[in-house]
């Protein structure tokens, strides 16, 4: 947007919203930072001034210093990067809630599994606590043995408000001492993550790692197998295991068709593949997941299993995702989907920008990191091998731009700004791609529908570290800031 048509904008809104004119600010100090217009101080920042003061806004929010008629009377404007309006921190946090802005609605329809903590610790006990296969109340149950004389055991469930813990002190093989705790009223998905102060007790995450199981709609974070970090929220499409029974594999035939399979397990075992595809795949460790990539013919895959492979699995894809259990059949695991239904509270049709940090394993089809709007009205940002741009307004493309190459595995940063009757860009660990300078945003002025709706990470198949959303149209040297290595 032109400095002018920001001015006049500025003259014709009257309502004492500071949320409003604090994204005007960050426009004009955008707009300051792209290019040094002659008028700006004289005419624009001097406007701004007046309009805080007449609405009685906070003096905060005014650009300073200023001269008696509310001139800028500086010599530059801070072009720091704004705040953002959304702002996830996934790995550092492990939830979902973003620091700054609205939560998004979570949902997967089906149980899940990632690499995390497996054990948990009660007031240090080396008695191990893990998890048990039934579900309670929307969160696994956590469950020792049962303890010998002089020894304790622990149980942990989730009571639909807060998690509750079980600790017996056994005196010998039948009697014992029974002591419950109740954490304080919570939503927590796993109890060392629940507030018991107050209690007496300690719950923290043990040092031991491997498969975890998730409940329905619980988010899940992943774990880095070496260095034991957490990596952040991991996300992905929808994905059938067609091999089992998985936990320990035996040989058998399965049907493959004629597009890329995956093939992952643990163990130090061989999987031999004939038939509609032949290969050895020999596993590589009890705690090391083995994976093979492969384009099968259509028909029968015969699988010949010697020695030890456990955690099975065979899927139609480009890359191992999760570990999904089977037993006696195939088993689908639902995707995972962040969304905001209702965006009005935090969108700006004039302008934004996006910006994360990610781990992307593997892609899909119709996968998108952001998504605002729909395919015939929306900005939307893409992060596979490469990192893409695309901007529809009313059917008719405004801006698509597709740059670099980062290995599948790796971590990247990428962003994306744009502004109405201006430009679009692409950012990637801090090389920029081809500017647009002639772009129109969807909506009604223009012609199309203003998005309504923000669907975050659809079908990426990543481990995703950050996420923000920006209000205004970050600077290129911003974007670089940004996404720098």
């Amino acid at each position: 947007m032109s400095p002018r048509k920001l001015q006049n904008e500025i003259k014709q809104y009257f309502r004492a919203d500071n949320s409003v004119w604090s994204n005007y600010k960050n426009s004009i100090a955008s707009e300051f930072a792209q290019i040094n217009y002659q008028d700006l101080s004289d005419h624009l920042l001097r406007e701004f001034n007046r309009k805080i003061v007449n609405l009685g806004l906070s003096g905060d929010l005014m650009f300073a210093p200023f001269d008696a008629g509310f001139r800028f009377t500086g010599s530059s404007i801070d072009t720091t990067i704004p705040s953002a309006l959304l702002d996830f921190y996934f790995a550092e946090d492990r939830t979902l809630v973003p620091r700054i802005g609205a939560t998004p609605s979570f949902a997967r329809a089906s149980i899940g599994n990632y690499y995390g903590p497996n054990r948990i610790v009660v007031n240090g006990s080396s008695t191990p606590i893990t998890q048990n296969t039934s579900i309670i109340n929307g969160r696994t149950f956590w469950t020792s043995s049962v303890g010998g004389p002089g020894e304790y055991d622990y149980q942990a469930t989730y009571n639909g408000t807060r998690w509750a813990m079980r600790i017996r002190y056994w005196i010998d093989g039948e009697e014992y001492e029974e002591t419950n705790y109740l954490a304080a009223i919570g939503s927590e998905w796993r109890p060392e993550d629940a507030d018991w102060s107050g209690t007496g007790i300690t719950v923290v995450a043990g040092n031991t790692f491997g498969i975890v199981r998730a409940a329905t709609n619980e988010p899940r974070f992943e774990y880095d197998p070496v260095t034991l970090e957490c990596l952040g929220w991991l996300v992905e499409d929808s994905s059938t295991n067609y091999v089992f029974p998985s936990a320990t594999l035996t040989s058998q035939i399965r049907t493959t068709t004629a597009v890329t399979h995956t093939l992952s397990f643990y163990g130090t075992g061989t999987v031999t593949l004939s038939g509609t595809h032949s290969a050895t795949i020999v596993g590589t460790g009890a705690t090391t997941r083995t994976t093979y990539t492969f384009s099968p013919n259509f028909g029968s895959l015969s699988l010949t299993v010697t020695g030890s492979v456990t955690s099975a699995q065979l899927e139609r894809k480009s890359a191992a995702s999760s570990y999904i259990e089977t037993i006696s059949g195939t088993v689908t695991r639902s995707a995972d989907v962040l969304q905001y239904t209702d965006i009005s509270s935090f969108y700006n049709e004039t302008a934004g920008a996006l910006f994360c940090q990610l781990i992307v394993k593997g892609i899909s089809s119709d996968f998108s990191s952001a998504w605002f709007g729909s395919p015939q009205n929306g900005i939307r940002m893409q992060n596979s091998d490469s990192l893409a741009g695309v901007i529809i307004n009313d059917e008719q493309g405004q801006f698509s731009d597709t740059i670099g190459s980062v290995a599948y595995g790796a971590s990247r940063k990428a962003a994306m700004a744009f502004q109405d009757n201006g430009s679009a860009i692409i950012c990637l660990n801090g090389t920029l791609g081809t500017q647009d300078d002639e772009v129109l945003l969807p909506t009604s002025e223009n012609g199309g529908i203003e998005p309504t709706n923000l669907a975050l990470f659809t079908n990426q198949n990543s481990i995703i570290k950050s996420f923000r959303y920006y209000s205004v149209r970050l600077s290129n040297s911003q974007l670089q800031t940004l996404t720098s290595p």
